[in-house]
């Protein structure tokens, strides 16, 4: 179900596949020797899915570092998301505000396809995945939750709560409360995948605001999603089917009655 006035800002799908270099060199310094030639493919298939745009996200002259974006494509200079974007050892499926799961889904199951269409085939070379993520991001601003207070938000707003020590509460400070909170919890079935939350303080629309920030994350070296291109792909499907499963009922779990409630009505028209 989609809600009316979501706190949503966006959702991101990003597929990271294994680079070449020495063991000991961090993966911005690695390389991907097969990414000239996927973004030339990827740009003629992106454009026949109507992602007819193409920008350039590294500065003029300098080559994309390791599992960072070099092209984002969109569908036109006026639609921002979603996007597709692609660089060394990366592929990323973007959506914003108009999010809806069933697309959503679609839309990285297509750009998956088009991804390992689009890479060169070799014995040499190929895409070995070593990490995918599902993350959403919503942010609830002050007008929303009528406070900026870290503590407050999570004891008055949502099914977690934290309290400060004696000291922490004392007169010595004054009353908001800002920073950053982390829970880590690893999928029973599924010692390689992760459930990460990080809720905090920050600004969204360049309004103050509590994010919170919700993914689940597989890791491997690399992630074993079987040896032909048509099963990887299916495997990965399967693997967001999953991750899906828990960020749903995650954030209905995570906000209370009275916040959900505000996000069912809908917005006023200005």
């Amino acid at each position: 179900m989609k809600l009316p006035n979501s706190p949503l800002v966006e959702v991101v799908f990003e597929l990271r596949w294994a680079l070449r270099g020495e063991d000991d060199l961090p993966p911005p310094f690695r390389a991907d020797p097969g990414f000239e030639l996927l973004a030339e493919s990827f740009t003629e298939t992106a454009t026949g899915q109507g992602f007819l745009v193409r920008k350039d996200m590294s500065p003029t002259g300098i080559g994309a570092l390791g599992h960072s974006v070099k092209y984002r494509y969109s569908r036109s200079a006026d639609e921002p998301f979603p996007l597709w974007q692609i660089g060394p050892g990366i592929f990323a499926c973007n959506q914003a505000t108009e999010y809806e799961w069933k697309e959503f889904r679609e839309l990285v199951s297509n750009g998956v396809r088009a991804l390992f269409s689009s890479y060169p085939k070799s014995k040499t070379i190929a895409i070995h995945p070593v990490y995918l993520e599902l993350r959403y991001i919503d942010a609830f601003n002050e007008k929303l939750v009528g406070h900026y207070d870290l503590i407050r938000f999570l004891s008055g707003n949502t099914s977690l709560s934290l309290e400060l020590s004696g000291f922490l509460n004392s007169e010595r400070f004054n009353r908001e409360t800002t920073g950053l909170l982390r829970v880590l919890r690893t999928l029973r079935d599924d010692q390689n995948t992760q459930f990460q939350l990080e809720v905090g303080t920050g600004e969204s629309n360049q309004k103050r605001s509590l994010i919170a920030t919700s993914k689940v994350v597989k890791r491997g070296d690399p992630i074993e999603l079987g040896a032909h291109i048509r099963t990887k792909i299916k495997n990965i499907v399967q693997w967001i089917d999953i991750a899906h499963e828990v960020t749903s009922p995650f954030f209905k779990d995570f906000v209370n009655d009275d916040l959900m409630g505000k996000f069912v009505k809908e917005p006023r028209k200005v």
